[in-house]
């Protein structure tokens, strides 16, 4: 039995969740919800706004296509919308992900896994799921209470943006729009509407000042855009500058200026996801280092 708890003429906040849909040969879509999965899976089906009903518009398999939802709920104060950002690296790519018939799986450090995958091979399901369950474990190491320590090792860069000195920082990096990018010479002049990519607590008491969500209460996805002016800024994108758009999976693969160029003046369309989502801009002495699209789901 499913409960759907009405407060003040709203649908009251169904917990914090992260989910996949999984078709035959591989995840295409991952996404973070405070709504019950049922609830949320309908509106991806059915609602005629395509930011809502993001399967029924961006999937036109959908009609054919045999698909699966798995759920993951996560405990208050876990970043659901980074979890699923890590989710999407992790969980396997179309052509490596097989279906069983009516295969479970429990999730020993997580709250609760729900797993509903059709098909034939039980045994290969079982194996996405431990590789869905080694990805959430990662996820939920930060807080998510496990009774084992997990330690991670791994690379790190130098992060370019740090402030040395008494001069400001080397680079700078700045969430915004991508207005136009146009052909200067050999190479591109792009003006960029910047805004405020806010999480965390940040986010919440934006949004109440807003009046986008009553006060105390957190905001969808955990994060929330304060684009109030609409100043363009100028940068010049050398051929050089590393530049990514977000495609079904959800995952970012890299796009020549030549394309974005085309995609930016509608006379192309975007893999996947429209460039309205935003990008993230590096930018050295006014000169474009990346521009990588932002998944929002």
């Amino acid at each position: 039995m499913v409960v759907l708890r009405v407060k003040d003429g709203e649908l009251e906040s169904g917990g914090q969740w992260v989910y996949a849909w999984l078709a035959h040969d591989g995840v295409v879509y991952v996404g973070a919800t405070t709504l019950h999965p049922e609830t949320r899976t309908w509106l991806h089906l059915h609602d005629g706004d395509p930011n809502v009903g993001r399967m029924r518009a961006r999937f036109p398999p959908l009609a054919d296509e045999e698909l699966d939802v798995l759920a993951v709920e996560f405990p208050a104060g876990v970043d659901r919308h980074g979890s699923a950002t890590v989710l999407s690296r992790c969980w396997p790519s179309a052509g490596s992900s097989p279906r069983a018939r009516s295969a479970t799986h429990p999730l020993r450090s997580s709250p609760r896994l729900r797993l509903s995958i059709r098909g034939r091979d039980r045994g290969a399901a079982e194996m996405t799921v431990r590789a869905i369950s080694c990805c959430v474990l990662l996820a939920l190491v930060a807080g998510c209470g496990g009774t084992k320590t997990v330690t991670v090792t791994k690379t790190v860069t130098v992060d370019n943006t740090a402030k040395e000195g008494v001069g400001p920082p080397t680079e700078t990096m700045l969430f915004g729009y991508v207005k136009s990018l146009t052909k200067k010479g050999s190479s591109y002049e792009l003006r960029f509407d910047p805004a405020l990519f806010l999480g965390g607590e940040t986010a919440n008491v934006a949004a109440a000042e807003d009046g986008a969500v009553e006060p105390g209460e957190p905001v969808p996805n955990d994060y929330y855009i304060v684009d109030e002016g609409h100043r363009l800024l100028t940068y010049r994108v050398p051929g050089d500058a590393r530049l990514t758009v977000v495609v079904l999976g959800p995952k970012n693969v890299p796009i020549s200026i030549e394309a974005l160029a085309k995609i930016v003046a509608g006379d192309q369309k975007p893999p996947w996801l429209p460039i309205e989502s935003g990008f993230w801009l590096r930018a050295r002495t006014g000169v474009v280092r990346s521009l990588e699209q932002q998944y929002r789901p």
